[in-house]
């Protein structure tokens, strides 16, 4: 087993009105939702996040409202980077650490982690305790501006996806730039897909996340083999089922994820 014209107007003043109402509905629904100027973001899914002395990659941005989250593995927050873990009962850092975000100019905020919440709970299902791995530092509200959902030179996400794609389907990572991967077995009664990539792993690229064809979320490169990753499956776990889980706790009901 391995590892996001209108009719004419009958006057000149009609029109300029009529500019004038769309001008300023345009404004306020811009207002209304984080920055979506990708070429200004520094921001965005893949910068480094690094966490008492352990760096992982940012796997894709939530909100809730104006609010930005990061999120990425739970794991990350954890002892043991890269391994498979027990999440409902390994240690990890607690709510309330500072976070490193590339990008960012001040330092985010750990909000929540899966595994700290599975263990509030005493959840003792095996499946969501070693595979719903999810955690979310909330960026520092002078920073919001900076942060954009989109996967650098793609168009993603649209989406999470919510099914298993078919082994042999052609995935994208983004590691420092973007990767051709592969789907291999899903396990675990889908919490977790196997992908291949030719591209060199290492634990920093822990949270890469990983798109369909259609350019919705997998997940994120959450556990790899031991050593240097080459042609050998990674663990990517089911996005779509963290975030039902997350969609649980009372403080992230109406969180989205910040789509491309």
């Amino acid at each position: 087993m391995g590892f996001t014209s209108r009719l004419r107007a009958v006057s000149a003043i009609a029109v300029a009105a009529s500019l004038a109402a769309t001008g300023a509905t345009a404004a306020s629904s811009a207002a209304s939702r984080p920055a979506a100027h990708h070429h200004v973001a520094s921001i965005h899914p893949g910068v480094p996040v690094t966490l008492a002395g352990v760096t992982c990659e940012a796997g894709f941005l939530m909100h809730q409202g104006k609010v930005v989250y990061v999120a990425f593995p739970s794991s990350c927050a954890g002892i043991d980077t890269g391994m498979v873990q027990d999440g409902c009962s390994e240690a990890s850092a607690p709510n309330g650490m500072p976070v490193t975000i590339g990008g960012a100019r001040h330092r985010a905020i750990l909000v929540y982690k899966s595994f700290a919440a599975m263990a509030l709970h005493g959840t003792v299902n095996s499946h969501r305790c070693y595979y719903n791995d999810l955690a979310l530092a909330r960026l520092n509200h002078r920073d919001w501006h900076r942060a954009s959902g989109a996967v650098p030179t793609h168009d993603g996400p649209s989406g999470v996806t919510t099914k298993a794609p078919a082994k042999g389907t052609p995935l994208t990572m983004l590691l420092s730039a973007l990767k051709m991967a592969t789907a291999g077995q899903s396990h675990m009664g889908g919490w977790e897909q196997d992908v291949t990539t030719s591209a060199s792993l290492t634990t920093e690229n822990v949270g890469a996340p990983v798109l369909d064809p259609q350019h919705r979320l997998l997940g994120m490169v959450t556990a790899l083999p031991s050593g240097v990753l080459i042609k050998t499956p990674a663990e990517v776990y089911s996005l779509h089922r963290a975030l039902r889980q997350l969609h649980h706790v009372r403080a992230f009901r109406h969180i989205k994820l910040l789509r491309g």
